[in-house]
């Protein structure tokens, strides 16, 4: 697969996933973008379960490897900011920086 698909399938599926981070918070990102890499359901891509547990599946490692796909192009795209606060739609006043 050329470069440059690879990068605008990254970018689209940052896209994408940021627009579902910020209308549900709760979400993680990364665990998000991996169930829609991989076609699995979101719970099953979490490293942490919403009771606090360590998710055992096999499929819990795919959080990291999307990850670590996909942050080289989010440094890309937005150098220099906080992703996380940026992901997720917070402001941080120039104080807080």
């Amino acid at each position: 697969m050329p470069k440059n698909i690879i990068k605008e399938t990254a970018i689209d599926l940052i896209n994408h996933c940021i627009d579902d981070v910020r209308t549900n918070p709760n979400l993680d990102f990364y665990s998000l973008a991996a169930s829609k890499v991989y076609g699995i359901p979101y719970e099953d891509c979490l490293e942490i379960l919403p009771d606090g547990e360590i998710n055992t599946k096999p499929t819990a490692k795919y959080r990291q490897n999307v990850k670590m796909v996909i942050l080289p192009f989010l440094h890309e795209m937005y150098p220099g900011q906080d992703l996380i606060d940026w992901i997720y739609g917070i402001e941080v006043s120039e104080d807080e920086a």
